[in-house]
């Protein structure tokens, strides 16, 4: 895994809303684990009608940490919302139970996410 490695996705709708999930993870193996969940779920989305293509990966790339001997360092997720009243009942499923369960699964404590929101003012 190198630094500026990169999964990205593009649509061509139009963003209402964005987020940016960031995680940090201590050592190379919980980052590969973080990088495969994602990579997994975006499978599964991918498999979507289009009509249900509310929310989209936007870009995931890892960023190493200097100095960190166990190549560990944080997991950079951007997520595109597609629709702004999906994103507003949906901006805090990232802390929902089925989340928490797999940030536990993967290793990544609460307190190494970072999630930002934003949205398109017109």
């Amino acid at each position: 895994m190198r630094s500026g490695d990169a999964l990205v996705a593009w649509c061509a709708v139009a963003v209402s809303a964005g987020r940016e999930c960031t995680y940090y993870c201590p050592d190379e193996a919980t980052a590969r684990r973080c990088i495969e969940a994602l990579a997994e779920s975006d499978k599964r989305l991918r498999e979507r009608p289009e009509e249900l293509m509310l929310w989209d990966w936007q870009s995931t790339y890892f960023e190493t940490e200097l100095g960190n001997p166990n190549g560990g360092g944080t997991v950079i997720l951007g997520v595109a919302w597609y629709d702004a009243e999906f994103f507003e009942d949906r901006r805090e499923a990232w802390f929902g139970a089925m989340h928490q369960r797999i940030y536990q699964g993967l290793g990544i404590p609460l307190d190494d996410i970072e999630v930002t929101h934003w949205k398109l003012v017109a």
